[in-house]
């Protein structure tokens, strides 16, 4: 099922900011809304077929156990997830849709999250790919602090040094 494409150059800080003050005033803790821009010096091509293969991802995102595609249609592809935590074992799944060189994201199931949407805008630039990752998690439940202190250490750091390998182990 297609989700709406509203992909701005860059993601409208209100809104993210309107729904982490809603989740926090209900109560709920979220456990990251952030949007970073970076580079990785590889063609477009190469960046996006990464970033674009749902069922490779826990081969190279820190901490993600699994990453396995369920079902397909058009553009947009349902995948599930798992993740370790101190509370457990962290399952959902997304709906991902890939089209031009965005990415983009939502829950589909979930029960420990209300919200999760994301992207990814690619663009071609001289030294490689300019890439602009957004990213909004809020938890369904309060989440206990040692947890949010679990969640905190994987930064968005990681994430970019795992898709810069990953890119470039696939262009070897």
């Amino acid at each position: 099922m297609p989700l709406p494409l509203l992909l701005p150059d860059a993601p409208a800080p209100k809104v993210a900011e309107v729904a982490l003050m809603q989740s926090v005033e209900s109560g709920r803790s979220p456990s990251g809304g952030f949007y970073a821009w970076f580079g990785v010096s590889a063609p477009v091509e190469a960046v996006y077929a990464v970033l674009a293969d749902h069922a490779g991802m826990s081969g190279w995102i820190p901490r993600l156990s699994r990453s396995e595609l369920l079902s397909s249609e058009g553009d947009c592809s349902k995948v599930a997830y798992a993740v370790p935590s101190p509370i457990g074992l962290v399952e959902y799944s997304l709906n991902r849709c890939a089209r031009g060189l965005n990415i983009w994201w939502e829950l589909a199931e979930g029960s420990r999250f209300e919200q999760i949407r994301g992207a990814y805008l690619l663009k071609p630039i001289q030294e490689g790919t300019l890439v602009c990752y957004w990213s909004l998690v809020v938890a369904a439940i309060p989440v206990p602090a040692s947890a949010q202190a679990e969640i905190a250490r994987i930064g968005v750091g990681d994430l970019v040094e795992g898709l810069r390998k990953e890119v470039a182990r696939r262009l070897e």
